[in-house]
């Protein structure tokens, strides 16, 4: 059986565990978006940027072509070299329009879906900056996490709501399905 998983999700979807223990438990490479984004950044312009300092830099629109050029890398490695692999895909790639036709060649997608209401949860647990306390934040937030539902499901072969299961639980139910 081959293995081909894409897990999406938003921040402090436990995107990270989840990958890391399926590629354990799959034992075939993890793959990171964000975190092979700056590296092929870094090597071709010879800066050492994060991730977030590369989006603060430039402009939404050159940081989206950044991000296809990582997409595209990844898929090359696939075709070449990594058959069987878990990809760890980072919260905004599903919203750019440069990765829509990359996207749906990159293995099974499994949408990490959180409610609303435990996305805040988290965010408040986790501390994770972008909430705020006044209403037009929290309204900003509402959207935010709208745009991101939306763009998620679209890109989804399977949707899991992990709300109130631990990882265990998650990779249970990943790895019994019979589409992945």
């Amino acid at each position: 059986m081959s293995v081909a998983i894409s897990i999406i999700g938003l921040n402090g979807a436990d995107k990270s565990i989840i990958c890391e223990r399926l590629s354990q438990y799959y034992n075939v490479p993890l793959l990171d978006t964000d975190k092979l984004l700056p590296e092929l950044y870094n090597k071709a312009t010879g800066e050492d940027l994060t991730e977030s300092e590369i989006f603060e830099k430039y402009n939404q629109e050159y940081f989206a072509k950044i991000e296809a050029k990582t997409l595209e890398h990844i898929r090359t490695l696939i075709e070449n070299n990594i058959p069987e692999y878990v990809l760890q895909v980072g919260q905004r790639v599903p919203l750019n329009p440069f990765a829509t036709e990359i996207l749906p060649n990159l293995g099974t997608y499994i949408y990490l879906e959180y409610s609303l209401e435990s996305f805040i949860k988290i965010i408040k647990e986790k501390n994770i900056p972008g909430l705020f306390s006044d209403k037009e934040s929290q309204e900003k937030l509402k959207q935010f996490y709208n745009l991101h539902h939306i763009k998620y499901t679209e890109h989804a072969d399977i949707t899991l709501q992990p709300e109130n299961l631990s990882s265990e639980e998650i990779i249970k139910k990943i790895t019994a399905n019979r589409k992945i």
